[in-house]
């Protein structure tokens, strides 16, 4: 009996690594940042194991993160309208993109959901309005992997569905702090 080492799961752990790390964190910049490492090596890994529609899609995903964080770097000095317009121009792009690249069957439509959801929630400001997009975007993701029987993409998807969830329903429920409360 020998041992053979499948080297797409080096890939699968910093993809689940950096996906765990997305829901955590509460800077939107660096969850755009995290999405693009997550959607990169998530790629890598469906590439392995013959995933074609996923890895268009994560590449979709991927570069439209990065324009989001050039624009938001770049562009943010420009009229909020135009900055808006920018940003959707560039959302709709990436979505056609990954929409017309991705779809070829039923389950495809997930991804192409998901695309649409990913690049919608990354115009707006708010971190948890960003993540409540990329939670969506996760139960997509899990019905993919079922539907195409990517059962560890699968089994990752749901419990990253059921952080992302964990973390919203955290952020949403905290009481704020209020002055006449005191110490």
């Amino acid at each position: 009996m020998t041992f053979t080492f499948d080297t797409s799961l080096i890939f699968f752990t910093i993809y689940v690594i950096s996906i765990t790390a997305l829901y955590l964190n509460k800077n939107k910049t660096q969850i755009l940042l995290l999405n693009v490492f997550a959607c990169t090596f998530a790629g890598i890994y469906l590439y392995i194991n013959g995933g074609l529609a996923g890895v268009i899609a994560c590449t979709a995903a991927a570069l439209g993160s990065i324009f989001q964080l050039t624009v938001e770097r770049y562009f943010s000095h420009i009229p909020r309208s135009k900055y808006l317009l920018v940003k959707a121009v560039g959302c709709t792009v990436f979505a056609t993109i990954g929409i017309l690249a991705v779809y070829k069957s039923f389950s495809d439509l997930y991804l192409v959901v998901a695309i649409v959801s990913c690049r919608s929630s990354e115009m707006l400001r708010r971190h948890d309005h960003l993540r409540m997009g990329y939670l969506f975007a996760e139960l997509l993701w899990l019905l993919y992997a079922i539907d195409n029987s990517l059962i560890l993409f699968a089994i990752v998807h749901f419990m990253m569905s059921l952080m992302g969830t964990t973390v919203l329903l955290r952020d949403h429920l905290k009481k704020p702090a209020t002055a006449a409360e005191g110490p």
